[in-house]
C-alpha cells in the first residue's frame, strides 16, 4: 500500500481533500493518500521533526499544491526539499495564478501540473504511473475536474496582498552560523554549548554569540534545563533556510 501525502496551506483544505477522495477511490487498495500537517498545526521542537520525517520515511509519492503566496511561505519549501533529499517523486500542482512555468527554482526542476480542464487526467494518470497500475478504472474526468473547480473557488482566499514574511529565508548568515545550523540538522537533537563549538573548531565564547544570533532571528531555540546547559536545536526556520539554499 503506498503512501501519497498532499503538502499545502490551510488556505487550500477543501481543494485538498477534494483530490484525495478522488485519488483513493480510484486506485482502492493501491494507495491511502495523507496531508502533511499544516505549519501552523506544528509546534517547534523534537516532535514536529519526529513528525515530518515520518511522513518523509513513509511516503511513495508526494503532492505540492502550489499557489503564488503558498511557495513563498517556509514550510512548503521545506516539506518539499525533504522529499526531494530523500527522492520521492514530487508533483507541484499550481493554481491561481501559478503555472509550471512560472514555478521558482528549485522547484521548477520536478515534472509539475497545471489546474485546468486536462489536470485531472493528467494527476491520475501519472499515479498510476508511480503505482504501476496499467489499467486505469472508468472515471468521470470531467466531474473530478468540476469538484476540484469548485472545491478551489470555495478555498480560504489567500490575499493577493498578503506580506509573506521571508525574513527566515534570507538572512545574511555568518559561515559559522550556517556550520552550525548544519550540525544541528544533521544530529537532529537539542545540543549544548560544547558539543557545538567543539566539532566545529570555534571559541566558545564566539559560538555563544552565533548561537543567541541565530535565536534572535528565530533559526533555532534554546531549552533550559535546571542543573543542565543550555542547550540548542534547530527549529522550522533553520531548516527551512537549509533546504532553499541547498545546504542539506
Amino acid at each position: 500500500m503506498t503512501k501519497i501525502f498532499i503538502s499545502y496551506v490551510h488556505e487550500e483544505a477543501a481543494f485538498a481533500g477534494v483530490l484525495k477522495g478522488w485519488i483513493e477511490t480510484t486506485f482502492p487498495d493501491r494507495c491511502e493518500v495523507f496531508f502533511s500537517s499544516d505549519q501552523d498545526d506544528i509546534p517547534p521542537g523534537a516532535k514536529w521533526l519526529d513528525r515530518i520525517n515520518q511522513a518523509i520515511t513513509e511516503s511513495g509519492i508526494w503532492i505540492a499544491i502550489c499557489s503564488p503566496t503558498s511557495i513563498a511561505r517556509p514550510w512548503i519549501n521545506f516539506e518539499i526539499g525533504c522529499a526531494w533529499i530523500k527522492e520521492i517523486p514530487i508533483i507541484p500542482i499550481c493554481h491561481s495564478g501559478l503555472t509550471k512555468s512560472t514555478l521558482p527554482q528549485p522547484i521548477a526542476t520536478f515534472q509539475a501540473l497545471d489546474f485546468s480542464s486536462d489536470f485531472p487526467e493528467e494527476i491520475i494518470n501519472a499515479i498510476a504511473g508511480y503505482l504501476e497500475v496499467s489499467k486505469i478504472p472508468r472515471i468521470s474526468f470531467s466531474e473530478m475536474y468540476s469538484e476540484l473547480q469548485d472545491a478551489l473557488s470555495s478555498c480560504d482566499k489567500i490575499p493577493s496582498e498578503e506580506k509573506v514574511d521571508a525574513s527566515p529565508l534570507i538572512q545574511d548568515l555568518q559561515d559559522e552560523e550556517i556550520e552550525i545550523l548544519k550540525l544541528l540538522a544533521k544530529e537532529g537533537q537539542s545540543l549544548p554549548l560544547m558539543a557545538i563549538s567543539g566539532p566545529l573548531h570555534i571559541d566558545p565564547t564566539k559560538a555563544e554569540y552565533f548561537l543567541n544570533h541565530l535565536d534572535d532571528i528565530d533559526y533555532i531555540f534554546h531549552t533550559i534545563v535546571i542543573d543542565s546547559p543550555t542547550s540548542y536545536s534547530l527549529n522550522k526556520h533553520g531548516l527551512a533556510y537549509l533546504v532553499v539554499k541547498d545546504l542539506v
